[in-house]
C-alpha cells in the first residue's frame, strides 16, 4: 500500500497535521510519501518528501515554449484576479480559485500508486485538468483543514452559508454578482468532482457537520471524523519551574499563552482576546505571552481600565516552531487561550493540553472536541470578550481546579489524539477503500466492455 499525500507548501497550520499524519504513518510501517510544491533545507533531506513536478518531459524547446506561455498565463490570472478581488472587506483572509493558468494533471508516478491523499491544496490545483486525470477507480482521501474544498473560494466562511446550495454574490469579494469569481470556481469545483472515489476525513465534529451540509462534496462516498494526530512523546509535561526559567520568564506571575500562526488574523480572535485582558482583576500578576507572525499587530495592544492606568503585560516571543520549545512554553503557562471566533482544530489547544496545560477558549468550531468545560479547560460565548475574561478569571483564581484539568487534558490526548491512534485510524481508511476498489474493478471492467 502506497499512500500520496499533496499539500501546497510543508509550513504553516495544514502543512504541520499533514505532515506528522506522514511522519506517524511512516512509523507504523506505511509507505508514505509526501509531496509539495516547495521543500525546505529538512524536508528536501529526507527521501519521503518529494516536489511536485506538473511538467511531463520534454525537448528543451518544447520546454522553452511551455515556460514562456506559463509565465503569459500566470500573468493574465493574476490580473484577473487581483481585478476580481479588489475592494474586498478589510479583515478578511485568503480567497483562493479552483483555476490555476496552467493545467496540472497527476503526475505519472503517482497514477495507480494506491492511495491519493489530499491535505490543503490551494493554489496547487487547477481542478479541472487535475481532476480529470484522475481514474474514477482511484480513492481519494480529503483531510479538510479549512472549508476551501466546498466553497467556491473563502476558506472560512463566516455567517454566509450559501456554498450549502451556491456559491454566488460571495459576500467576501469586492465584485459579487451571480456569476462572480466565488460562482465561477464552485460550479468547476463541481464538475471536476463529478463521478470520483472520494472520501471526507474532518479533524473535527463541526467541520464534518459542514462537509455533509455542502453540495459541492453531495457525492463523496464517506464523511467521517479523525481527529488530528499530536506527538505525545515531543509534546509532553515539564517542570514550570525550568521552562519558564528557560524562556525568562517570573515565577511569580501567573502566564498566560497565545499563539497562532498569523497573530493579527481577525478570524483567530486576538482583538477580543485583548478586550477580556482589560477585564481581568489583578491585571498587575498576569503576563501574556504571544507567540506567531506579529505583522499587523501594531497599536494593539490591551486597554486601560476606567478605574486605573493598570495593563496586562504583554511579551511577543516570536514565531516558534521547534516542538520542543513549544513544549516548554506550554508547560511554562497556567493556562493557554484560544480565543478562535470559527476554526477547525486549533492545534494550538491540542499541544498545549499535551503538555498539561488547560485551555479557555471560545465555544466556536470543533474546540468542543477537546476543550471540555470543568475537565480540560472552559468555554466561553462565541465572540464575547466578557464571558471570557470572566472564565480566564476563574481559572487563575483556581489553580488547583486548573492543574486537575491540565492533568485531564493530558490524559485525554494520550487516549484520543494521539499520533499512533490517528495513524492507525487512516491505516484502516486506506486499507478498507482498497478493499472496496479491488473488489468493485471487475464490475467497473464490465460496464466499460458494454458501454
Amino acid at each position: 500500500m502506497i499512500v500520496n499525500h499533496l499539500n501546497t507548501v510543508v509550513h504553516g497550520g495544514a502543512a504541520m497535521a499533514a505532515r506528522r499524519l506522514h511522519e506517524a504513518l511512516c512509523s507504523i510501517g506505511v509507505d508514505s510519501r509526501f509531496w509539495s510544491q516547495r521543500l525546505d533545507a529538512q524536508t528536501a533531506h529526507d527521501p519521503t518528501y518529494h516536489r511536485l513536478n506538473w511538467n511531463s518531459p520534454a525537448g528543451p524547446f518544447r520546454t522553452a515554449w511551455r515556460r514562456a506561455a506559463g509565465s503569459l498565463a500566470r500573468r493574465w490570472h493574476k490580473r484577473q484576479l487581483k481585478r476580481a478581488l479588489a475592494g474586498r472587506p478589510e479583515g478578511l483572509e485568503l480567497f483562493s480559485t479552483a483555476r490555476l493558468p496552467v493545467h496540472t494533471p497527476l503526475p505519472a508516478e503517482l497514477l495507480g500508486s494506491g492511495i491519493l491523499h489530499l491535505h490543503w491544496v490551494a493554489n496547487l490545483l487547477d481542478y479541472p485538468s487535475f481532476f480529470a486525470s484522475i481514474p474514477p477507480e482511484t480513492p481519494i482521501v480529503w483531510t479538510l483543514h479549512d472549508m476551501y474544498p466546498f466553497t467556491g473560494g473563502c476558506h472560512y466562511a463566516g455567517r454566509c452559508d450559501v456554498f450549502l446550495t451556491e456559491c454566488k454574490n460571495c459576500p467576501q469579494l469586492g465584485q459579487p454578482g451571480d456569476k462572480d469569481l466565488a460562482n465561477v470556481s464552485f460550479h468547476a469545483k463541481r464538475r471536476a468532482l463529478r463521478g470520483k472515489n472520494l472520501h471526507i476525513v474532518a479533524p473535527s465534529q463541526w467541520m464534518a457537520r459542514q462537509a455533509k451540509r455542502s453540495r459541492l462534496l453531495a457525492n463523496a462516498r464517506s464523511v467521517q471524523v479523525i481527529n488530528y494526530p499530536v506527538d505525545t512523546q515531543r509534546y509532553q509535561p515539564y517542570d514550570k519551574l525550568a521552562a519558564r526559567q528557560a524562556w525568562n520568564l517570573p515565577a511569580d506571575r501567573t502566564v498566560l499563552a497565545f499563539g497562532a500562526d498569523y497573530v493579527a488574523n481577525r478570524r483567530k480572535g486576538f482583538r477580543e482576546l485583548l478586550d477580556a485582558l482589560s477585564q481581568l482583576n489583578d491585571k498587575r500578576r498576569v503576563l501574556v505571552v504571544v507567540f506567531g507572525r506579529a505583522e499587523g499587530l501594531a497599536g494593539l495592544e490591551p486597554r486601560e481600565t476606567v478605574a486605573s492606568s493598570e495593563r496586562v503585560e504583554l511579551r511577543q516571543v516570536g514565531f516558534v516552531d521547534d516542538p520542543h520549545r513549544q513544549a516548554l512554553l506550554y508547560s511554562a503557562a497556567d493556562l493557554v487561550v484560544v480565543p478562535s471566533l470559527e476554526d477547525n482544530s486549533p492545534q494550538v489547544g491540542l499541544e498545549a493540553l499535551a503538555c498539561g496545560t488547560p485551555v479557555v477558549a471560545f465555544a466556536a468550531g470543533g474546540l468542543p472536541d477537546y476543550v471540555r468545560p470543568q475537565q480540560t479547560g472552559l468555554l466561553a460565548q462565541v465572540g464575547s470578550s466578557q464571558d471570557l475574561a470572566r472564565q480566564i478569571n476563574w481559572l487563575i483564581q483556581h489553580p488547583q481546579d486548573g492543574r486537575r484539568m491540565g492533568h485531564n487534558g493530558r490524559s485525554l490526548v494520550e487516549r484520543e489524539f494521539s499520533a499512533a491512534i490517528q495513524a492507525g485510524k487512516y491505516r484502516d481508511l486506506y486499507q478498507r477503500l482498497l478493499a472496496e476498489t479491488s473488489a468493485e474493478l471487475p464490475v467497473m471492467a464490465d460496464q466499460r466492455a458494454a458501454a
